[in-house]
């Protein structure tokens, strides 16, 4: 690792107390050595049951984690410190990246997940952005919108499914047009209210027309890219839950996919039960998120 000049860190994140858990010691001193020049206060952990005494014992800002440990998986320990101190940012370091571990981590709410080696400067500004996205609040929840922004794709939408209007509406984007119907049919049969967009700024107009639960998103589509189509529906309308479904499924597009906001990413080709747990696992934390109306007393 190259010594930069000039850090990336933010001048009142200095003495924020760091956990570093990785069981090569070189590379653990080396990311002490880093961080400790950016005025952070480093505690090192060469094992899972070593970091779980230290986070015992004293409480820190941040824990840099590696996956592969010598007594214990990583993310059980990361698990255990979202439950027990979720306020604890966790930084995902690794030289074994795939996209179901990316997945994993970020559902946990990991700030990143870093593939090895990577750069110095990379590492620092992962560590920086973890730090600024708990004061910024992230993407974790955005501002009240008094009304939803008008945009100029916006286009009334006539292929929603008849169903029971309680029922969640759903909208799948997805250009494979034997695909998309396939979706359609198996989530109808479930009892929910389905629309298909063949493309990203149709999808973009049919939720600008219309309220829906839930976007199922395919990442590659004829006009536009996937993941600015996440981008714009997560700043125009935070409320929707999303799933992304690619066929070309890598670490870098679920880490992005996840941070920008999307609850699920499902590889293709995926199956029918997979399909349906990771919906009604969308749906039920979207219900559980909205608070039930009191009935006024008489």
């Amino acid at each position: 690792m190259n010594h930069a000049e000039g850090g990336v860190g933010v001048e009142g994140d200095k003495g924020k107390k760091i956990l570093v858990m990785e069981n090569d010691k070189s590379v653990a001193e080396g990311l002490k050595t880093i961080l400790e020049e950016e005025g952070y206060e480093v505690d090192l952990a060469l094992s899972g049951r070593s970091a779980m005494d230290t986070l015992r014992e004293k409480g820190v800002d941040l824990l840099v984690a590696d996956l592969r440990l010598p007594d214990m998986d990583g993310m059980e320990v990361i698990r255990e410190v979202k439950e027990k101190r979720p306020s604890t940012k966790v930084i995902v370091i690794t030289a074994y990246p795939s996209v179901f571990s990316a997945v994993d981590a970020m559902k946990l709410g990991v700030s990143d997940y870093l593939p090895k080696p990577f750069r110095e400067d990379d590492f620092k500004t992962a560590v920086s952005k973890a730090f600024r996205k708990g004061k910024e609040g992230g993407l974790e929840q955005g501002p009240d919108k008094a009304e939803p922004r008008r945009s100029p794709w916006d286009m009334e939408d006539d292929d929603l499914s008849p169903g029971d209007p309680s029922r969640p509406r759903i909208l799948v984007m997805e250009d494979e047009q034997s695909l998309a119907e396939g979706l359609k049919m198996v989530l109808s049969e479930q009892g929910y209210r389905v629309s298909l967009a063949d493309a990203g700024l149709r999808a973009l107009g049919t939720l600008t027309g219309r309220d829906y639960d839930l976007l199922l998103m395919d990442l590659r589509l004829p006009d536009m890219d996937g993941m600015e189509v996440l981008r714009l529906i997560k700043e125009t309308k935070p409320e929707i839950e999303v799933i992304v479904m690619t066929g070309y499924a890598s670490v870098v597009s679920a880490v992005e996919s996840m941070r920008l906001g999307a609850l699920d990413y499902l590889l293709k080709p995926f199956t029918e039960d997979e399909l349906k747990t990771a919906v009604e696992k969308a749906l039920k934390g979207k219900k559980e998120a909205v608070p039930e109306k009191k009935s006024p007393r008489p």
